[in-house]
C-alpha cells in the first residue's frame, strides 16, 4: 500500500519512506525507514522529523 501523507507522527512511525523532493522536485531524496530519513542530506521531510522526534513524548 502507497500512502502519501505529510503527517509526521504518521511518518515517524511508517514501515517506510519514499521522501521526494531535490532542487527541482520530483527527486528520490531517501527510501527506507524514517530514522535513516533525519540524517538524508537535502531532505527538509527529514529536518522537520527531526525535530519532532526530538521534542515528542516518549511511548
Amino acid at each position: 500500500m502507497i500512502v502519501v501523507e505529510h503527517d509526521l507522527g504518521v511518518i515517524a512511525h511508517a514501515d517506510w519512506v519514499i521522501d521526494l523532493g531535490g532542487d527541482a522536485g520530483g527527486a528520490v531524496v531517501l527510501e527506507g525507514p524514517p530514522r535513516e530519513l533525519v540524517r538524508a542530506p537535502g531532505s527538509f521531510t527529514g529536518e522537520h522529523l527531526a525535530r519532532h522526534l526530538a521534542t515528542a513524548p516518549a511511548g
